[in-house]
């Protein structure tokens, strides 16, 4: 009797077992909200069983661990934690940590000027972020239902009074703060310059008016690098040109508001310099000094020349060598003064520096004495002259009878 048998292999392969024992993975995402105090989702994403959480967030205490596959953790501080999950499977285990950076909110804060009516104010967004978190957005509420979503906005309010401002500062983590802050803005305020145009060297007064406001301190900027914290101020400008003024008012809040103020123009002096062109020393017999006026290129509506004795000369436009004669015998040291007024009324007198010196005009005279008879005389004389010896370079005495002294001054 023949019998059928079924013939089996059976192969086991070395390491099966542990390929079996070795389904599962760890791996986990998380969402983006990494704000302080925010509660970041953890999600696992593996292949095992059963889960195992580690925060690294060790003042969090119990909360510091867990076992469901999605987990919502609060950290309890800002900085790095290294997030661990591991994930198992009957006797298969597998661990990855990720680092999770929690920053701290936005401290918003911003500063303002000009907030003035009539002024555009400025904002100025302070904000401060923490380290590893940048800003990417901001909203300004500017109280009277006008917004912006620029770091440093200007804003017209059309009305004074209080306003309650809102700064809204979003970060690249998630972060979100808002700031209220009530300013006032400041009511009219008037400023003045009494001439809009004016001479070199000539006064401008400044005026402010500050109605109701109570300002804590002023301070005028003349436009040309001076400044001055009086309210109403009075100012001579040295340099020519277009000045462009501004005054900055404090408030008792510590706010401020800076009015430009008119232009002034500043005029130049007409030129009244001019030179001595003969001896600056001269005997007073046959004196003559003469001047040379410098060439000008303003308009002139009147030119003098005051020439130091009490006498002045009125200059035509086409004059430009005038000549003098000096008549104090006694002579003089003068100085010579040109006066200029140009068509704008702006004047000058220039005194030069140099000096015209006018002799005195010498005058020889003597007292004599005379003593003895007819055969014989002797004269005493005394010399009388309006000059002193040391005046004189030369002099003689001249007898008559053909004798001369050049020695002898005062007797003889």
């Amino acid at each position: 009797m023949n019998k059928i048998y079924r013939v089996f292999l059976l192969l086991v392969l070395a390491g099966c077992a542990q390929l079996v024992r070795a389904q599962c993975s760890s791996s986990f995402n998380f969402t983006s909200n990494f704000c302080y105090l925010d509660s970041v989702q953890f999600s696992f994403t593996g292949v095992g069983a059963n889960v195992s959480w580690n925060f690294g967030d060790t003042f969090s205490g119990p909360s510091n661990t867990d076992t469901n596959r999605v987990v919502k953790h609060q950290f309890t501080d800002s900085g790095t934690f290294v997030v661990t999950c591991i994930a198992t499977n009957g006797g298969c285990a597998d661990t990855i940590s990720q680092e999770v950076h929690i920053v701290r909110k936005p401290i918003v804060k911003f500063d303002y000027k000009d907030a003035c009516f009539g002024l555009s104010a400025l904002f100025t967004d302070k904000t401060q972020v923490s380290y590893k978190d940048s800003l990417t957005s901001i909203k300004w509420d500017f109280g009277d239902s006008m917004t912006s979503v620029l770091s440093n906005p200007s804003h017209l309010y059309g009305s004074y009074g209080n306003k309650i401002i809102r700064l809204i500062a979003t970060t690249e983590r998630g972060c979100i703060d808002t700031i209220w802050e009530t300013i006032r803005v400041k009511g009219p305020i008037s400023y003045t310059a009494d001439k809009d145009s004016v001479c070199q060297n000539d006064k401008v007064t400044f005026t402010i008016n500050s109605g109701a406001e109570v300002v804590s301190n002023y301070k005028w900027d003349f436009g040309d690098g001076a400044s001055s914290n009086v309210a109403n101020s009075e100012y001579s400008y040295d340099n020519p040109g277009m000045k462009f003024t501004s005054i900055t008012t404090t408030f008792p809040d510590s706010s401020q508001c800076t009015f430009m103020g008119d232009s002034v123009l500043v005029l130049p002096l007409p030129d009244a310099n001019f030179t001595i062109i003969t001896d600056s020393i001269q005997c007073f017999k046959g004196n003559e000094v003469c001047m040379q006026i410098d060439s000008f290129n303003q308009p002139i509506a009147y030119r003098n020349i005051l020439w130091d004795d009490g006498s002045s000369t009125p200059v035509s436009l086409s004059d430009s060598v005038l000549c003098h004669q000096y008549n104090n015998t006694d002579g003089s040291v003068y100085r010579i003064t040109h006066e200029v007024i140009d068509v704008n009324g702006c004047a000058i007198r220039f005194k030069d520096s140099s000096t015209a010196r006018v002799l005195k005009d010498p005058k020889a005279d003597y007292s004599f004495l005379a003593t003895g008879g007819c055969f014989k005389t002797n004269v005493s004389l005394t010399n009388t002259s309006n000059m002193p010896q040391s005046a004189i370079k030369k002099f003689f005495w001249y007898f008559g009878d053909g004798s001369i002294d050049s020695v002898n001054w005062a007797n003889v």
